[in-house]
């Protein structure tokens, strides 16, 4: 798919912003390529700005031709959607994107790093802790294909996914008196300012799980947090294996990023 052998390659990272999120996960793509030979890596801030970005890309590609993009929020890879979608010599891999649906089908040179762990991973670790056989997930037509990744993930595994779609707070209110297990996934409509007392006193009397470590401190029974600077060593070694061709990104699409695990406090 990308014309790279032998090989020697430059690899863009386009941040979104320069702050401490962004640059732990840079500096972790960085950290894990600074041992290959050759390949170079330049780092490039978009301070928001999809021109800025589409600028940075353009005087890239007058550069080289191939080379690969590393993408670090919404704004630069709608930027590098624009300039390099299905151009088969830029291979581009992005992440810190909470909806990547919204992009569309993806060009053949495109893959990312969901913002969403390993459904299964959680639902093991979930169900190895508590044994529960029937989970609750209230979700907004927003959370559609997250919901249908965790049920997809759950036929393998001895849990039944109870799926209730919410459009306020009273709806999340329902699904959260069910008195049954249940899973926060990052939604607005499910966790807001209006719900979060609820979601705690739920939680309270029934094994839940959480998102951050901030539920897991309000007593949430588990929670899962993204190691971003574990992540940006995982965006690295995948990009450098995709120029490699290790991995084609025609057929794997997505990845899922690294969690660790945190209980109630």
């Amino acid at each position: 798919l990308f014309p790279i052998s032998g090989f020697s390659s430059k690899i863009l990272v386009l941040k979104q912003e320069d702050d401490s999120l962004y640059n732990k996960v840079a500096d972790g793509i960085k950290s894990s390529i600074e041992k290959e030979k050759n390949i170079e890596v330049i780092i490039e801030n978009c301070q928001s700005n999809v021109d800025l970005c589409k600028d940075k890309i353009e005087k890239m590609r007058i550069k080289s031709k191939g080379f690969a993009v590393v993408s670090l929020g919404i704004i630069p890879t709608y930027a590098a959607f624009e300039m390099l979608g299905g151009k088969k010599q830029n291979p581009v891999l992005f992440s810190i994107v909470f909806s990547p649906e919204k992009l569309g089908n993806l060009p053949e040179n495109f893959a990312y790093f969901s913002m969403m762990p390993d459904p299964k991973l959680i639902l093991s670790e979930f169900q190895k802790r508590f044994q529960v056989k029937e989970i609750v997930i209230p979700f907004s037509r927003d959370s559609a294909g997250t919901v249908l990744t965790i049920k997809r993930s759950s036929e393998e595994l001895d849990i039944r996914i109870r799926d209730i779609l919410v459009s306020n707070d009273s709806d999340v209110r329902k699904a959260l008196g069910l008195g049954k297990p249940f899973w926060l996934i990052p939604d607005a409509t499910v966790v807001n300012s209006d719900t979060i007392n609820d979601i705690y006193s739920a939680a309270s009397q029934v094994p839940a799980i959480g998102f951050s470590e901030a539920f897991a401190k309000m007593g949430v029974a588990l929670s899962y947090q993204i190691d971003f600077e574990e992540l940006g060593k995982e965006l690295g070694r995948t990009i450098v294996d995709i120029l490699k061709k290790k991995i084609d990104i025609r057929k794997k699409k997505v990845f899922f990023p690294p969690v660790k695990f945190i209980e109630k406090q």
